[in-house]
């Protein structure tokens, strides 16, 4: 609650600036912090060789390619974290307005273009460092046995989503132990404040503008924004409170509750920008039938693994919505345009105001993937 409340308070005032501003000083107190932690347990286990070699033999099967996650259980087997996790991320940063209202804030197209490199080649070396600690306290656990009895309970299972804190609080130093602990929190409410930023936006532009079209002060549109963004923290964080039984961990629990979406509405995303023949009714009827299809695969095939809603999502939405559009045409006062708008005008946008050769560094992109 504590967290939360000082959240809405610097989202409120602060605005889309204001949650930019505070994530990288955020992001540079996590990282620097983790890196801490890494030492600590390294130093702990006597070496990163020693560490990795005390990791358990049967949790370094990442790539294991002969799992699937088609009915056997391998939530996390190599295909449907490539496969899954390709259609995931792109529906997450090129549609989701966390990401979105971002790269709408920077200067111009190389702005967006430069800060998404820099994501592209920044974030494998950090993920890499959460992993790393990972593995660090799973070898801790190892040498101190005692220490998973130490995680409180959730119900009948222990709450693990507390060992990287109940580990900061019992090996690192006093002063460390505040700092560690400060990173956590930073990196709860960088991911808070986006979320209640854009929820506010969309909800200001697509909800409140649309239905009401008074007039609209530069004033007044603020004051509801900021009513809109106090009014979902405290939705958000009622929320919180009953959600934790969804997955094992709180990054699971994040990335399944989107994955129930973010293949359809990258679906939708597609349909618009690659045919001119599908209306918004056949995308509706799309984008409901791929969350549809996806719930029943939660309720009804817990085996197979939740990466591949991504693609089952975006394949079903695409694919409903076009042999939708075949069969029931289009609004004829509302024809398909000839031209390809969206098209010449990102064409136009690329080679009239980007400076910098995009193509040659998403290769360099692919190339480090």
């Amino acid at each position: 609650l504590i967290l939360g409340v000082f959240t809405v308070v610097y989202d409120v005032l602060g605005g889309i600036r204001g949650v930019i501003y505070s994530d990288v000083i955020q992001l540079l107190i996590l990282t620097m912090m983790l890196i801490v932690v890494l030492e600590s347990l390294v130093a702990a286990a006597g070496g990163v060789e020693s560490m990795w070699q005390s990791f358990s033999p049967d949790r370094k099967t990442t790539l294991d390619f002969t799992s699937h996650g088609l009915g056997d259980g391998a939530t996390f087997a190599f295909w449907p974290m490539l496969l899954g996790g390709l259609f995931l991320y792109v529906s997450y940063y090129g549609c989701d307005q966390s990401q979105v209202q971002r790269q709408m804030s920077s200067r111009n197209i190389d702005g967006t273009n430069r800060a998404l490199f820099i994501n592209g080649v920044l974030r494998f070396p950090l993920v890499l460092l959460y992993c790393l600690v990972g593995v660090g306290i799973a070898v801790y656990v190892t040498d101190n046995p005692d220490f998973i009895g130490a995680l409180p309970m959730r119900g009948e299972e222990r709450e693990y989503n507390l060992a990287v804190p109940l580990y900061m609080i019992n090996a690192l130093p006093v002063g460390l132990v505040g700092l560690s602990l400060v990173a956590l929190f930073a990196a709860a409410m960088s991911s808070l404040d986006s979320v209640l930023n854009s929820l506010s936006a969309t909800t200001m532009e697509d909800f409140v503008r649309r239905f009401y079209r008074g007039p609209w002060s530069p004033r007044r549109e603020l004051v509801t924004s900021r009513a809109l963004t106090a009014a979902w923290g405290c939705a958000t964080l009622g929320m919180a409170f009953f959600v934790g039984d969804i997955a094992p961990t709180v990054l699971e629990a994040i990335n399944k509750i989107g994955s129930l979406a973010n293949g359809p509405i990258l679906g939708v995303f597609a349909l618009g920008l690659l045919t001119q023949r599908v209306g918004g009714p056949h995308a509706i009827v799309g984008l409901l039938t791929g969350i549809a299809g996806n719930g029943f695969c939660w309720l009804y095939l817990p085996e197979v693994s939740w990466l591949w809603w991504n693609v089952f999502g975006f394949v079903s939405t695409f694919v409903v919505a076009y042999l939708l559009s075949l069969v029931v045409a289009r609004n004829p006062e509302r024809p398909a345009t000839s031209e390809d708008l969206y098209g010449s005008q990102i064409r136009r946008v690329f080679e009239q105001e980007a400076s910098v050769n995009w193509h040659r560094r998403s290769a360099w992109l692919a190339l480090w993937f």
